[in-house]
């Protein structure tokens, strides 16, 4: 890893804890996340960014948009989250979603916005369940025309 993509944080520090809580489902998306830390969303984004992918900020309020450009992010994308699952599939859909909000209603609709084979990384757990249809897990697996 280069180590422009590094940086140094004191061990046990809730920040240390957070780029865990971020970093290892993104090298590992099958790993468990340790949900409950502040500031994924800051670090989520930067991480993403420097591991190449093409990083889209979510937010249901544009004044972060600032602060997600300047972490990294290519894009901004504010709205519901079925407003911003629409706006995904009409970039193409999205491989990873990085789930840092423990919403569950938001997480659902958010499945929508996933490419085929897409993942959704739950890192903020929600203490409800995601409710998702069986259509939409269908067409996240199979490729279908609607």
């Amino acid at each position: 890893m280069p180590s422009a993509t590094c940086m140094l944080l004191p061990l046990g520090s809730s920040l240390s804890r957070a780029s865990g809580t971020c970093f290892s489902p993104l090298t590992q998306p099958s790993g468990l996340p340790d949900p409950g830390r502040s500031g994924l969303g800051h670090l989520a984004i930067q991480f993403a960014r420097k591991m190449g992918f093409r990083t889209i900020a979510l937010s249901t309020s544009t004044n972060k948009r600032d602060l997600a450009l300047s972490l990294g992010a290519h894009d901004f994308i504010a709205g519901t989250a079925a407003e911003q699952a629409e706006a995904l599939q009409a970039l193409g859909g999205a491989r990873v979603v990085v789930c840092t909000a423990p919403d569950a209603q938001s997480m659902s609709a958010l499945v929508g916005g996933l490419d085929y084979d897409g993942e959704l990384l739950v890192v903020g757990a929600a203490g409800e369940p995601l409710n998702v249809s069986i259509r939409e897990s269908l067409a996240i697996l199979v490729p279908c025309a609607n």
